[in-house]
Formats: C-alpha cells, structure tokens, sequence
C-alpha cells in the first residue's frame, strides 16, 4: 500500500525524505539563535570588545543603517524600547513591522486564508524596505536637527 501512494503522489514522498534534513536545520536555527539572544542579553557590546565593529563607522566615522544596532538588541532585551530606540531606531521599527508581518502571516495559515500580497507584490516590498535603510543610513548622517537624533 505503501508503494501505490508514492506512486500516487511523489511530491509526498520527497517531503518525507527531507524532513530530516528540515528538522536538523530548523534545530540549528534555533540554537544559534537562541545563543545569540542569550550572549546579546548577558553581555553589554558598549562595555566588551568581542562584538564586531562597523568597518564603514571605523574607517570613514559615518554611520551605516546597522550601526548601534548591538546595543539597540541588548536594550530590547532588557525592556529599554526608548534606550533601542535611541541607539537605532530603524532596527526597532523594522522588528515591530516584521512581527507584524509574521503574526498576520501565522493568522492567515491558521484561518486557511489565501495569501494577502501576490508573489509579485514581494520584490516591492523588498525594495520599499531597502530604499527605507538607506534613507535612514543617509539621514543618520546629517549634522542638523531632527536627524542628529538619529545618531546612536
């Protein structure tokens, strides 16, 4: 019997013998993640020199999109939204945005709803998110009010 539904369906079958290999990279995801949050929580990257530093901070003194984002995680971490917010607010904002994203996906899978975007619609908001960094990456970098603020 087992034979006729691999016959029947072989895209079932080919599910079935990579879900191994699913699990083990969902399992490595998990714990690489999970190590990261706990080092970001334990250690303070403002107080201790095994984080990276930004090469394009260290080599020209801009401010790329990314930067002060160590330390935005380590607040969040902690319950500081206003301190992360302050070290960098987009990384805060495209977090909030993200999990939004995530949970109405997750609801739409639950409810058996047909997706809300079309494949189509996907590119542009991929480009939408990176014009949006760097005109952050940009604004970062003006000298004059409001943007000084923008500085971690």
């Amino acid at each position: 019997m087992e034979d006729e539904t691999e016959t029947r369906n072989p895209r079932a079958a080919g599910l079935a013998s990579q879900s191994p290999g699913r699990i083990l990279l969902f399992s490595a995801i998990v714990v690489v993640t999970g190590s990261a949050v706990a080092v970001f929580h334990q250690f303070n990257p403002a107080q201790h020199n095994f984080f990276p530093r930004c090469w394009l901070h260290s080599t020209t003194g801009l401010l790329c999109p990314g930067c002060g984002g160590q330390r935005a995680v380590h607040s969040l971490l902690h319950g500081d939204f206003a301190g992360a917010a302050q070290y960098n607010l987009m990384l805060v904002l495209a977090l909030v945005v993200g999990a939004g994203f995530s949970f109405a996906e997750l609801h739409r899978r639950w409810r058996k709803l047909p997706p809300r975007l079309p494949r189509r619609g996907a590119p542009r908001m991929v480009w939408f998110f990176l014009a949006a960094f760097l005109l952050f990456g940009i604004a970062r970098n003006l000298p004059f009010a409001p943007f000084i603020h923008l500085a971690p």
